[in-house]
């Protein structure tokens, strides 16, 4: 779990603000799960780099950095399923961090479909494909961030045992999608 998070949120890194914008999200969601206040710290950190990595970016994350908040945000979850405990305390956490998880599943489908290396670059990125349709990187990393958002609180409802409001999560991902 913790290496393929570390492997997620490098691929996840390709787009000005995505990789710690998402992360950001997903440390807050972890934070109202009661994770500690250290995701708050963590999250105001990532904000903070935000500033100068949104579109246009001045700086870069790149892999010491992406691979660090992968490895911080998967121990964390770690650490909210053993506090929760059962399966919501499981599930809640991985949901709260589907988009990396989603994006690295689907990088390497299509790398291996296409007869290439899963480790060679290319430029089957989701948020990419949605920048070739005609979306700018702007609009393409907000929209990634509003599934983020979506994803965190839908994870925060099925740890809380919410079973309603949870469905209703469910419809409203559906209608965003």
């Amino acid at each position: 779990w913790m290496v393929w998070m570390c492997h997620a949120f490098n691929v996840f890194d390709m787009a000005d603000g995505l990789s710690s914008g998402a992360g950001a999200i997903g440390a807050l969601s972890l934070w109202l799960m009661g994770a500690g206040d250290w995701m708050l710290v963590m999250a105001g950190a990532l904000v903070g780099f935000l500033v100068h990595n949104f579109y246009p970016a001045r700086i870069y994350m790149g892999d010491a950095g992406s691979l660090l908040f992968g490895f911080l945000l998967s121990a964390t979850a770690v650490l909210v399923a053993n506090d929760v405990g059962g399966w919501p305390g499981v599930v809640g956490p991985g949901i709260v961090l589907v988009l990396p998880t989603f994006e690295a599943i689907f990088i390497s489908v299509m790398r291996f479909a296409k007869g290439r290396p899963i480790s060679q670059a290319s430029r089957d990125h989701v948020a990419q494909r949605l920048v070739q349709w005609g979306r700018s990187t702007r609009v393409v990393v907000f929209m990634m961030w509003l599934m983020g958002v979506i994803w965190g609180g839908l994870g925060f409802l099925v740890v809380q045992g919410n079973l309603p409001a949870w469905l209703g999560m469910v419809v409203v991902l559906g209608v965003a999608s």
